[in-house]
């Protein structure tokens, strides 16, 4: 088998973290990095998140709570990227409370990880040196979130805030996806 299918997946890794601004910046994933759950690893493949890049209305939420919105890629507040070695994220956090109490937390380097959540995709499976499955992504169909989060699992990622100018446009369905996928009585 080489397809996922309607499960989602949330990953964290760990970084370090510095204020310039108002745009959380961070390296959200180094791909190749192995990241244990549920006994077996989970790996990204570079160009993994091409295809989600191109069509998920990616959000940003503190610590993956919906209820806490940081921003969105169709109103150009949330900016993903990839190149060959991570996926990166810029978020322009608006003036609310949380985000407000999120930039004082990077700004005392308290908070300083990123986490996302994807689902669909192609994985390939094989085995790692330690004997426990291997599960590396080689495409992902949705990028549903890039989040900072405060309790990290892995280490390798970046953020910090800085200022950024950003664009508008609009969707909906991403989000209604995601909450349909994540629901907890699933």
């Amino acid at each position: 088998r080489t397809g996922f299918r309607a499960m989602t997946e949330r990953v964290t890794f760990a970084g370090t973290a510095t204020m310039d601004g108002n745009t959380l910046v961070g390296v959200v994933h180094l791909f190749g990095q192995l990241t244990k759950r549920d006994g077996r690893y989970i790996a990204f493949a570079p160009g993994a998140f091409d295809k989600a890049l191109e069509t998920s209305d990616t959000r940003a939420f503190v610590n993956h709570d919906t209820t806490l919105l940081l921003g969105r890629r169709t109103n150009g507040t949330v900016r993903v990227s990839a190149d060959s070695k991570a996926l990166r994220a810029e978020i322009d956090l608006p003036n609310t409370t949380y985000a407000n109490d999120l930039r004082a937390l990077v700004e005392r380097g308290d908070l300083a990880e990123f986490s996302f959540g994807v689902s669909g995709g192609q994985i390939e499976r094989s085995q790692a040196p330690d004997g426990l499955p291997l599960h590396t992504f080689t495409t992902v169909d949705e990028l549903f979130d890039v989040s900072p989060v405060s309790v990290p699992a892995f280490a390798g990622t970046s953020a910090q805030l800085h200022e950024r100018p950003f664009g508008r446009s609009r969707s909906q369905m991403a989000l209604a996806r995601y909450r349909a996928l994540t629901r907890k009585d699933r």
